[in-house]
């Protein structure tokens, strides 16, 4: 956060990002909140839920806009499964 309401910094979503990140906060001790607060365990027991839950995460950038689709995303593994070179190392 201190990057970011650093005025010297040119960052053009300075406010979108500071606006966002209070929005999501959910803890009275918090100004801002990056992820959801909780741990809630998912078991990925059939492949037909692992595959829906890796949509999921690769889909979340393009649901709040940044990118227009998953494998756009610099740091989505979403680019190695689409038989581009992602930045993440192929397993």
């Amino acid at each position: 956060m201190k990057y970011i309401k650093d005025t010297k910094q040119p960052e053009s979503r300075r406010e979108w990002l500071l606006n966002h990140f209070a929005f999501n906060a959910k803890k009275k001790h918090s100004q801002h909140q990056v992820w959801e607060s909780g741990n809630h365990p998912i078991d990925l027991y059939i492949p037909r839920v692992i595959r829906q839950k890796l949509r999921y995460v690769h889909y979340n950038p393009v649901e709040d806009k940044i990118v227009a689709k998953p494998k756009k995303y610099l740091y989505s593994s979403a680019a190695n499964y689409h038989d581009k070179k992602g930045i993440l190392e192929d397993i």
